[in-house]
């Protein structure tokens, strides 16, 4: 995985505090707050960017299922080059089955600002033609997003095959070698015998639990 540079992190910061911070800062067991506790613990940009992803893809339904539903296909059909073209069709198919009714001008906008998101974000890479980057997810933000999601899915099996995976390419089998990493580096514990997977943090909530990742 390559690294942000400051310059550009600062921009995807800002543009990311500004459309989502104030919001979700109400909240105490939000995300974002625990993202600034990360970054002012010095964690590496290019790992908090993909918590960032997580949240705006969990925020933004329409770019979250376009992702999932079209572009992901097209990755695991093969297709390397994303093209604006490819992307206006994608949001074209999502809207039809909304049921939504959008002008072409709006969804040629909209499909620009999905591409330059997903690079902004390193799904992506190239200024001109789009294609797929080199990607994975750091066995630490796995551990906190495997926290988050564990609030709302208390199931370990569940956990498992829990669809917020897919944005990060995932399948059940990596998600589980995660599982195990994460154990062994002390971020959880993590025990499966069959299809019964115990699953426990050292941490009730969010917050506590972000001090140990900072720590790790």
């Amino acid at each position: 995985m390559g690294t942000v540079s400051g310059a550009r992190f600062g921009n995807i910061w800002s543009a990311f505090e500004a459309r989502y911070l104030r919001s979700d800062l109400e909240s105490e067991a939000g995300s974002v707050p625990a993202l600034v506790q990360l970054q002012g613990a010095g964690w590496p940009s290019a790992t908090l960017v993909r918590l960032f992803w997580w949240h705006i893809a969990r925020a933004e339904p329409l770019l979250r299922a376009v992702f999932l539903d079209h572009l992901v296909c097209l990755r695991s059909a093969g297709v390397n080059n994303l093209t604006p073209s490819m992307a206006a069709s994608a949001v074209r198919e999502q809207l039809r089955k909304t049921g939504e009714e959008w002008g072409t001008e709006t969804i040629e906008r909209y499909s620009q600002a999905v591409l330059s998101t997903l690079r902004d974000l390193e799904i992506l890479q190239g200024k001109g033609k789009k294609s797929w980057a080199p990607y994975f997810l750091p066995v630490e933000a796995f551990a906190f997003l495997a926290f988050a999601l564990h609030l709302e899915v208390p199931s370990g099996a569940g956990l498992l095959s829990h669809p917020d995976w897919e944005l990060f390419f995932l399948t059940v089998h990596d998600v589980e070698a995660l599982f195990v990493e994460a154990h062994t580096r002390h971020l959880l514990e993590y025990h499966a015998a069959g299809s019964i997977v115990r699953l426990s943090f050292p941490s009730s909530n969010l917050s506590n639990y972000t001090m140990v990742l900072a720590a790790s």
